[in-house]
């Protein structure tokens, strides 16, 4: 089950030349145990723009069942695709904290150590 994690740790964005942009969100955070997998950047849908112009994206991930080791561990997430004019920022959610990120100089997701922390490095990162 899909449940949001306790603790994010890192927000990087990245933003392409192209006509609409493509944005990469990317994340890094902190689950308490063992167990957790397929983190997910997943993007709140809006009826009105919010009046701070960042788009909140939720941080989750697949829960463990079962037995588990009690120890923190790394955990990454990463999400690609348009965002609406409005945007000028993101925030990323967890279970009790969040980061908030205003789009300025682009930074590449490869600063954050997604392989480390459990996610899969999109590209063109991926490739360096």
């Amino acid at each position: 089950m899909l449940a949001k994690i306790p603790s994010v740790t890192a927000v990087n964005y990245s933003i392409s030349k192209s006509n609409p942009p493509i944005y990469t969100i990317c994340a890094a955070g902190i689950v308490p145990t063992s167990g957790w997998g397929g983190g997910q950047l997943l993007p709140a849908v809006y009826v009105t723009p919010p009046a701070d112009g960042i788009q909140d994206f939720e941080f989750v991930a697949l829960a463990p069942t079962g037995d588990v080791l009690q120890v923190e561990s790394p955990i990454a997430a990463s999400w690609t695709g348009g965002l609406p004019n409005w945007a000028n920022g993101v925030r990323v959610n967890a279970a009790h904290n969040d980061i908030e990120v205003v789009f300025g100089a682009s930074t590449a997701c490869a600063s954050l150590d997604l392989q480390q922390a459990g996610g899969e490095v999109p590209w063109p990162w991926a490739a360096a």
